[in-house]
């Protein structure tokens, strides 16, 4: 089962050490902060990422504090609510439950049951988390499901900020409700970051050149050819990395999530067909995707393994082989542009060219000519 993630903001941490290893050796993976300001700034920087939070009531307000006291535990209330994250809190001042100005500040009542004793009450805090994120976190519960698929949410592979947007992403296959008030916020622009997410990390490893991430931002389309084994820019691969059928789904999902400037068709078949079950395959697309892209990482391909092609032109005579095809050494030509403007033996210099893509001509012909002189 998939650990479930807590918050612990406490100012002793090192008197906490017995319960930590309790909480872990019972599946709860535990991140430790002293102040409010460290609390704030890891929830900020990773929405999604923590499942609760354990409080204690006195801890520093700052990160360079040298005092503790109730006020930050005030704002933290304030601050996890705002977040929609569930909080415990868990205190080694005894009775202070009862205490009526502390009941009245923080709201809680004399039984409430998220109000923990250190020493006393620890493995009911842990057992109490537990029940409440298998039975009411959602964003664990999505975690939980697709286990194998939140693997690419590590440092190894995409980053642990990629889980903001497949939460989001696979929320959408069990409610569509919302999708269609807006598209760009909800499904095209979290697909597109994870793509993008993808290909920096391909480029982190050496595996793609700097051509299709300038200034850190990802050419997608060309990327996606690149990986294929197609000539981008000049540059190849020795070997493509990318399966046809891995290159095609990329393919549509970028061809469906493109800007809104460039899809009315799309936005027209959305019109007549409302069901959704067209962005619902993208996402099981993009999964298969991720999916793939673990197992390829994991495979340790070789990096910097392309090649430049040469710029130098390439001159020779018009032929025409057995098929009727009209070639020019190791480069097919355009058959009809060949008959409207020259004749089999004139002498051409090829000055651009592209990868065959011809299933017939491509083993003979590696290249396809697009001009000559």
């Amino acid at each position: 089962m998939l650990e479930i993630k807590v918050l612990l903001v406490d100012d002793q941490l090192d008197q906490l050490e017995s319960f930590i290893v309790n909480a872990e050796n019972k599946g709860l993976d535990i991140f430790e902060v002293k102040s409010l300001e460290e609390a704030k700034e890891v929830i900020l920087n990773k929405k999604n990422h923590f499942d609760a939070v354990i409080l204690d009531v006195r801890f520093y307000l700052d990160k360079n504090s040298t005092k503790v006291g109730q006020k930050a535990y005030q704002e933290a209330v304030t601050f996890f609510n705002t977040q929609e994250l569930k909080f415990f809190t868990f205190t080694g001042v005894k009775n202070l439950e009862y205490d009526e100005s502390f009941r009245e500040t923080y709201g809680f009542d004399e039984d409430d049951s998220e109000f923990f004793l250190k020493g006393k009450d620890d493995n009911r805090l842990i057992e109490r988390i537990k029940e409440f994120v298998q039975n009411d976190a959602v964003g664990w519960k999505v975690r939980n499901e697709h286990y194998e698929l939140f693997k690419v949410c590590s440092d190894q592979y995409l980053g642990q900020h990629a889980e903001k947007e497949l939460i989001t992403l696979l929320s959408i296959i069990s409610d569509d409700s919302d999708v269609n008030s807006n598209l760009e916020v909800y499904l095209f622009n979290p697909i597109r970051k994870l793509l993008e997410d993808l290909f920096k990390a391909l480029f982190k490893r050496n595996l793609i050149p700097l051509a299709l991430v300038p200034n850190g931002q990802v050419r997608l389309g060309p990327s996606n050819r690149f990986c294929a084994g197609f000539d981008v820019n000049g540059i190849e691969l020795n070997q493509p990395y990318f399966p046809k059928l891995i290159a095609n789904q990329v393919k549509f999902i970028l061809t469906v999530t493109q800007p809104a400037s460039h899809r009315s068709s799309l936005d027209l078949h959305l019109e007549l067909n409302t069901q959704n079950y067209l962005l619902k395959g993208v996402l099981y697309q993009l999964f298969d995707v991720l999916c793939w892209f673990k197992s390829f990482i994991d495979s340790n391909p070789q990096p910097n393994n392309w090649r430049e092609l040469t710029s130098q032109n390439y001159k020779g005579m018009i032929e025409r082989d057995e098929f009727g095809n009209y070639i020019c050494g190791d480069f097919l030509l355009n058959k009809a542009f060949v008959l409207e403007h020259n004749q089999e033996g004139d002498e051409i210099e090829v000055t651009q060219f592209e990868k065959n893509t011809s299933p017939t001509t491509r083993g003979k012909y590696p290249y396809f000519v697009k001009y000559y002189l």
